[in-house]
């Protein structure tokens, strides 16, 4: 039975994700990475061995089959659609936020990293495993009193830090108190480095942040006091049976806590596939249905190509006159050397089955195209949110995308707000996305034209162009009539095929 009163603890239901973010792990990792999925006995996880086939055989399969990275692209282009354009921090709708605030967001976590990144990563990191967490922190207090300078000299500042949903033991625990829901409890787990000798030495470590609450007399509850933390580290302990074992028997301290100065956790949450029941939990990646359909693919190509390989021309002989049945010419070739009576013949399969695969395949591919594209498309967006949040954001269209973006200048700006409280400032401003939501919907007629282009090819450059600026994939400076110049000039220097010359019947004349 698992212990609930260690930070390690984990719900069924958090651990129900494990297999669904390896997955998509997986996809984004290609190739390699499905080469190196192979469990015990060298079966790959992802591509199962075919009854009666040679375990040599799989080997040669596994080892020379690749995977189509259309799940990254498709993270790509989600990503790449909110971000190619910046977003800025605003005040009343005016450009800039407090000083002080400013200065710590070009280094918002410390380690160099301008909060633009920031932003990409925990946008990226949200979509990929469905949600994505930001912990704004100050580092321990010195002795006495400091003023503005000296904290800057010292680096005295809050700082983020981003975790994906991976890194949490479990998932955070919301509560009502006095009327209202808060983040009462979330535990992140963390690896610690330290040295032993010459050798790094990884340690396990959980953060943990919780409101404590009281309840009432009628059960309800309310706040005892500020957000208190704890980090907990594994440590060994003294335990003469596992040491005459030769082992090493450790157990979760911990070794440091504190109350905050701030009453509540200042951790944003960025949940990015959120539950139609309850948008505080998430239903995992967003990609899961598409990483899915990838895999599919990776199959039926992997099949494909060894039904190819079985369809190759095989040589049959009978009565070679040769010890080994080849003798060695001239050239690059050889010759079969046949006794009297012998012959030799090529066998190959008809391979009536293969364009039938093909067109399977390219099926598979076109259905992982639209379920991109879907994504933006007005209407696709998930009944998380209320009808007046609706009404407030847009008063209009919705599209998976655009509801993505919105949480995530959401999270942005509670991030924002924890640094205002951790710096005494009144507001910390405002998050001006640099692409505007109704920008990321694709009219559903619209969707069905990005299908039929692919399938038939009957569509106008400028139609495709316009939906290619809605995905976000075409540059800033592009231009419609640049581009139809520059193929003009590229088709002019592409060399003129060569006459096709009918054949005439014998006797005729030209």
């Amino acid at each position: 039975m698992k212990d609930t009163s260690k930070p390690d603890y984990q719900g069924e239901e958090f651990s129900e994700f494990f297999p669904l973010w390896k997955k998509v792990d997986t996809c984004l990792g290609g190739t390699e990475a499905f080469r190196s999925a192979v469990e015990k006995g060298g079966e790959s996880e992802y591509l199962p061995q075919f009854p009666l086939e040679h375990d040599d055989s799989y080997a040669y399969r596994l080892a020379t089959s690749t995977f189509l990275p259309a799940y990254g692209d498709a993270l790509d282009m989600i990503v790449g659609a909110i971000t190619r354009k910046p977003p800025m921090l605003t005040m009343d709708g005016k450009k800039g936020v407090p000083a002080s605030i400013a200065a710590d967001w070009e280094n918002i976590d410390n380690a160099g990293t301008h909060w633009t990144v920031f932003a990409q990563r925990l946008l990226r990191s949200g979509v990929h495993l469905g949600a994505a967490f930001v912990l704004t922190e100050m580092p321990p207090k010195p002795d006495g009193q400091l003023d503005r300078a000296q904290a800057e000299a010292i680096n005295f500042r809050p700082f983020s830090i981003l975790y994906s949903a991976k890194e949490l033991a479990d998932w955070p625990i919301y509560v009502i108190v006095d009327g209202a829901p808060i983040l009462q409890q979330i535990r992140f787990r963390e690896e610690a480095v330290t040295l032993d000798g010459f050798a790094e030495v990884e340690v396990e470590r959980y953060r943990v942040w919780r409101v404590p609450v009281e309840a009432d007399e009628q059960g309800n509850f309310h706040r005892a006091g500020n957000a208190e933390w704890e980090i907990w580290e594994e440590q060994e302990v003294a335990d003469q049976t596992a040491r005459r074992r030769g082992k090493k028997k450790t157990e979760l301290v911990i070794i440091a806590s504190g109350v905050s100065p701030l009453a509540d956790i200042p951790v944003a949450v960025f949940n990015a596939n959120p539950c139609h029941d309850d948008p505080r939990e998430t239903e995992g990646p967003v990609l899961i249905d598409l990483a899915n359909q990838n895999i599919k693919h990776y199959q039926l190509t992997s099949d494909h190509e060894k039904i190819l390989h079985k369809c190759a021309p095989t040589l049959t002989t009978t009565n070679l006159r040769e010890e080994n049945g080849l003798v060695e010419l001239a050239g690059a070739d050889y010759r079969l050397d046949c006794a009297e009576g012998g012959s030799a013949d090529w066998i190959e399969p008809s391979g009536s089955s293969l364009a039938e695969r093909r067109e399977w395949i390219a099926a598979v591919e076109k259905q992982m195209l639209e379920m991109g594209a879907s994504l933006f498309t007005e209407g696709s967006a998930k009944a998380a949110m209320t009808a007046e949040e609706v009404r407030q954001r847009s008063g209009a269209k919705q599209s998976r995308i655009s509801q993505i973006a919105e949480a995530w200048k959401d999270c942005l700006e509670t991030m924002l707000m924890h640094f205002a409280m951790w710096k005494g400032e009144a507001t910390g401003g405002e998050i001006t996305p640099g692409v505007k939501s109704e920008d990321l919907v694709i009219p559903a007629n619209e969707l069905a034209t990005v299908s039929g282009m692919v399938e038939k090819h009957q569509h106008s450059l400028k139609t495709l162009w316009a939906i290619e600026r809605k995905l976000g994939i075409l540059p800033d400076d592009f231009s419609d009539e640049n581009e139809l110049a520059q193929i003009a000039k590229e088709m002019a220097m592409m060399p003129k095929p060569e006459p096709v010359i009918q054949p005439q019947p014998m006797g005729a004349t030209a």
